[in-house]
């Protein structure tokens, strides 16, 4: 019985072919949203990724934010409290 292998990708290739996939999937995880927190910021408007639409409160910040996110906070007196 003979076996045809499709020549498309040759045999070397697609495990190569399946790190470079794997590579990119994991490329796309990296990809974190910074956002951004300062007390006096004058036009607070989410979801808070500039300064110049900074959250005035951390919790807001933190709200908007998934696993892996990157929060700045100003320098500043923060009011305690929050959920």
């Amino acid at each position: 019985m003979r076996v045809k292998f499709s020549m498309r990708f040759p045999l070397t290739i697609r495990p190569l072919l399946l790190v470079a996939i794997f590579l990119g999937f994991l490329a796309f995880k990296a990809m974190a949203t910074t956002y951004y927190v300062d007390v006096n910021s004058p036009n607070p408007t989410p979801p808070y990724t500039s300064w110049a639409t900074a959250s005035t409160d951390i919790q807001s910040a933190i709200n908007v934010s998934t696993n892996g996110d990157l929060i700045l906070v100003a320098d500043g007196l923060y009011d305690i409290g929050g959920e």
